[in-house]
């Protein structure tokens, strides 16, 4: 059998890629699916269904997922969109764009768990499709765009993350769509506000991951000899002044209240993870190893696709684009010591391209994989509608907060011990699901609510400081189970 990794079948690939050399031989093999109207309207199809399709329908929000759903339904209740806080305690940790957008949903739709996870669903079908425009600019012709498209939307991470309530997939647009502009401004450097555009809005959906795409663009203007041209340029400076405009005046905001965004955020958030002590559970081989386990059936692909992109390094500026971004993404998932997995999510667009590449390469010596590969698509597709779940079994304590929830009647008062707001060791805190479940807004005490609680009002403790909480409020156990317990504060008010 011939060796299809041939100098001159690489050489053809990227001719193909850069010149769309074969444009009729192209429509020749694929008559119906070469029309752009046909292909973009089958990714949109495919990217609703594969991110929405049966979203969160059975599940239990428990930890930052919680959390997340919980700050936008406080906003619901009381109005501050600035401020941000949970159980009555002000949230420093992450910016607000997507606590935003799911109070936006709130208003309009019922407040469940899939209300909440609606904006990073959305999220994710259009990352998948900012894929296909990002590689139709980069790359002429339409093979690659469509392929890379289609393994993001089959790649497990991808829709464990996006199918959830978290914030890497908002994150990842505005990235995408940043390296998008960064590509636009190698030849127009009007394209640089684009960039802060993207920038600011990244920045409020997670944080400075959406600076990537600056840092991408510095040796990819050098390689095309238009690096000093653009740093000196007005449009650098406009685009600066965007991200600024757009940034500053929420953290502005909210450093008025004192001293908790600084030690919160940038601190907590920033300074700790890419400085603070390495994480000891998961060493240094912690991201390769989990990639291995994880990226089927599209490592190999992978790992082809990046040895193609490296082959056309010289030819194409688009494969310089996705390589120094997945190199940048990789050194700093590496070098940062906290490591969890969520961190790799925006290396998937990357992994998706060379994956998509070395499908393409494939594709030309067989056209058939390319049905083949639609039709895989589509069935995965029929199949996420029919029986699929983003949903898991809830632990223990999760499900006891849930039904302690249930019996908190929506006019009552609520407050909840400092050991069940933050937990204790062997003791994850519950908190946030019991906000999210309550029918009324739950406030947290400094400590065991004495001298906070009203009369008439509920307190909610752990189960084992349940009587010691009780006794000191001079109040009964109302209900109890093995995680927590309602103690029923005496008196006539009932806070209705």
């Amino acid at each position: 059998m011939e060796w299809p990794f041939r100098k001159e079948s690489i050489d053809k690939f990227w001719q193909t890629l850069e010149t769309q050399a074969e444009p009729a031989e192209s429509a020749a093999r694929f008559p119906i699916l070469s029309r752009t109207t046909v292909h973009v309207t089958l990714l949109a199809v495919l990217a609703l269904t594969f991110c929405l399709g049966g979203l969160a329908v059975n599940k239990t929000l428990e930890g930052d997922e919680a959390l997340y759903a919980l700050i936008p339904r406080t906003i619901t209740i009381t109005g501050e969109w600035i401020h941000l806080e949970y159980n009555g305690v002000a949230y420093y940790n992450k910016p607000p764009l997507y606590f935003w957008s799911s109070a936006a949903l709130f208003h309009v739709l019922p407040v469940t768990a899939s209300t909440a996870a609606l904006p990073s669903a959305f999220f994710g079908a259009l990352s998948a499709l900012m894929i296909y425009v990002l590689c139709r600019a980069a790359f002429p012709g339409w093979e690659l765009a469509f392929l890379s498209t289609l393994v993001y939307l089959t790649t497990h991470e991808v829709l464990h993350w996006i199918r959830g309530v978290h914030l890497e997939a908002m994150l990842t647009f505005w990235v995408l769509v940043g390296l998008l502009a960064a590509y636009r401004s190698i030849k127009s450097p009007a394209a640089m506000i684009a960039m802060g555009i993207a920038a600011g809005l990244g920045w409020l959906s997670k944080g400075p991951h959406s600076l990537y795409p600056a840092v991408v663009a510095l040796p990819l203007w050098k390689s095309e000899g238009v690096l000093w041209r653009r740093l000196a340029s007005r449009w650098s400076v406009a685009a600066g002044l965007v991200l600024l405009a757009i940034v500053v005046p929420w953290f502005w905001a909210r450093m008025q209240e004192g001293s908790g965004l600084i030690r919160a955020y940038f601190i907590g958030q920033i300074s700790d993870r890419l400085f603070g002590p390495p994480m000891v559970q998961n060493g240094p081989l912690f991201y390769p190893l989990k990639l291995a386990a994880t990226y089927w059936p599209w490592l190999p692909a992978g790992v082809i696709g990046f040895f193609l992109l490296a082959r056309g390094w010289k030819i194409s500026a688009g494969a310089r684009l996705w390589l120094i971004y997945a190199a940048l993404v990789a050194i700093v998932v590496t070098i940062t010591p906290e490591r969890r997995m969520r961190y790799l999510f925006q290396i998937y667009p990357a992994l998706s391209v060379a994956s998509g590449a070395a499908v393409a390469f494939a594709v030309q010596r067989y056209p058939r994989l390319l049905r083949i590969f639609v039709i895989l698509a589509a069935v995965g597709a029929t199949i996420m509608v029919a029986v699929s779940r983003k949903g898991s079994k809830p632990s223990n304590s999760t499900r006891d907060a849930v039904q302690v929830a249930s019996r908190i009647e929506p006019g009552e008062r609520v407050w909840i011990t400092n050991r069940t707001q933050y937990g204790r060791r062997k003791q994850p805190s519950v908190a946030k699901t019991l906000g999210f479940y309550a029918a009324p807004l739950v406030r947290a005490c400094k400590a065991d609510c004495v001298g906070q609680a009203i009369p008439g009002s509920v307190v909610v403790a752990r189960a084992d400081e349940a009587e010691r909480v009780a006794k000191d409020l001079n109040g009964s156990i109302e209900y109890s189970n093995k995680t927590l317990a309602v103690v029923r504060v005496p008196g006539s008010d009932q806070g209705r």
